[in-house]
């Protein structure tokens, strides 16, 4: 399965982390490699039947985890630790 649209991305010393538009959050190391799946099937939702699908929305990386926001309920997620 193709990676999906870039939504949002953070980055630490080691490695950049994002989400797409097709429900994952990925790491990968900023020297290259494939990129990791650190969690997948996140919660899409639609303003109203017929537009377009929301799910996380931004992602922020500290020393230990890695948070997103969810656009669909406003919840913060939290993954610790960030392997």
């Amino acid at each position: 399965m193709a990676p999906g649209m870039i939504v949002a991305t953070a980055a630490d010393a080691n490695n950049v982390y994002w989400f797409a538009d097709d429900g994952f959050v990925r790491r990968a190391a900023l020297v290259g490699g494939s990129p990791i799946v650190l969690a997948q099937g996140l919660a899409l939702c639609s303003v109203r039947p017929g537009t377009p699908l929301y799910g996380p929305s931004r992602i922020a990386v500290d020393s230990t985890s890695v948070y997103w926001t969810n656009w669909c309920d406003g919840s913060v997620i939290k993954l610790t630790p960030k392997a």
